[in-house]
């Protein structure tokens, strides 16, 4: 390796010599000092040959410097959609379930200093190459690349193996019905609202058609409201909770809803009035109406028909159950599921939109047409 260098550095040293040589002939030429005066010579042409002769070295030690010396570049299919700046987060984790066909992963990670607290949640890869020879269980290392839109996990490192990750559940519970993202809260401490000891009801799983119950919750300016306070309306409902950064997951609801309040307010088929959107947080303990309202306000939202939620634990519980959105396990973690529900004027589940990758218009479609229909038209897709 180090003659490698010496002789990389005597080519350059022997290019310069070389150079400098031209230069000083040019210098001496009795035709160039006839044809340029002294003081001119002296100085625009020196500087200039000067800065060629810097450049010139300088691009010929870029061209030619040894791979191993110089930065790893991504691979292009790994650049950032747009503009936006890359911030890299360095993680550690352990993999709960593998999903290669969707070019994704879910483990459990550390807590990520100024960015996330320790929790259980789908991370997406741009490669699948990025997850062979990976398995449940797999102790990892990796960088989380977060832009403003989006956020996705590169250079995994298989670090030893867990014998303790029972506590998220075996890798087979992770696949619900309809392959819904989701994502899990920190557990809460013995005792706490949190906890696993804590008062629950049953609550059956809603499809299209059922009438949605009539729950009491706190709005973000404290104030209790009930789901038949927005009766005649068409409402919209998805969860999320206040401390889940990333792009793609609880921040990209919150926009989209944010869109179709925008297109709304343009539409000539349906009016702001007709429509209601809510979004509850499932992690009522941390997310109290003083929270809600500081982050409602940082979506730039519109209270006149958009409130966000929060609540009793127990009717937190009642709400996810009946719609789907997640469950506890033993350790008072929260399962999320990525959901959005439309109910129509009456109160009925009209459609339900799972995963995140929907688009505003589809959900502006879905409210239009609950808007002009009673009891019928109750469609389930999904969008991911």
């Amino acid at each position: 390796m180090e003659f490698r260098f010496l002789v990389y550095h005597l080519n350059r040293y022997f290019h310069w010599l070389r150079l400098c040589k031209y230069v000083e002939n040019l210098m001496t030429a009795d035709k160039l000092k006839k044809l340029i005066s002294p003081w001119y010579f002296r100085i625009f042409l020196v500087p200039v040959l000067s800065l060629f002769l810097i450049v010139f070295l300088t691009s010929c030690e870029k061209a030619d410097a040894p791979k191993e010396n110089r930065p790893q570049v991504p691979f292009e299919s790994e650049a950032a959609d747009d503009s936006s700046e890359v911030v890299i987060y360095e993680v550690k984790g352990v993999i709960h379930s593998l999903l290669p066909e969707k070019k994704k992963f879910i483990a459990r990670h550390d807590e990520i200093p100024d960015y996330m607290p320790e929790m259980t949640m789908p991370f997406h890869v741009r490669r699948t190459e990025e997850l062979e020879g990976l398995s449940p269980n797999d102790m990892i290392e990796f960088q989380l690349l977060v832009t403003e839109e989006d956020a996705w996990v590169r250079n995994i490192k298989k670090t030893g193996v867990s014998f303790s990750n029972s506590d998220i559940g075996p890798p087979e519970e992770t696949s619900q019905a309809d392959d819904a993202e989701t994502a899990v809260i920190p557990e809460k401490e013995e005792g706490s609202l949190g906890s696993e000891w804590r008062a629950v009801r049953e609550a059956e799983l809603l499809t299209t058609g059922d009438v949605f119950p009539d729950y009491s919750l706190l709005n973000e300016f404290g104030k209790p409201v009930k789901f038949s306070d927005f009766r005649g309306k068409v409402i919209s409902i998805t969860m999320i909770f206040t401390r889940c950064p990333i792009p793609y997951a609880c921040p990209r609801m919150s926009n989209q809803f944010r869109e179709v309040q925008l297109k709304i307010n343009n539409s000539s088929k349906i009016k702001p009035s007709q429509v209601q959107f809510l979004s509850i947080s499932f992690d009522p303990e941390f997310d109290t109406p003083a929270v809600m309202k500081a982050y409602a306000e940082a979506y730039r939202y519109v209270p006149s028909n958009w409130s966000f939620l929060t609540g009793k634990q127990i009717d937190i519980d009642s709400v996810v159950d009946h719609l789907g959105m997640g469950m506890y396990r033993e350790d008072g973690t929260i399962n999320h599921q990525m959901r959005t529900v439309v109910l129509d004027a009456q109160g009925q589940v009209f459609e339900i939109i799972n995963g995140y990758d929907w688009k505003p218009e589809e959900l502006l479609q879905s409210m239009i047409k609950a808007a002009g229909s009673s009891n019928s038209g109750s469609t389930e897709k999904s969008a991911d």
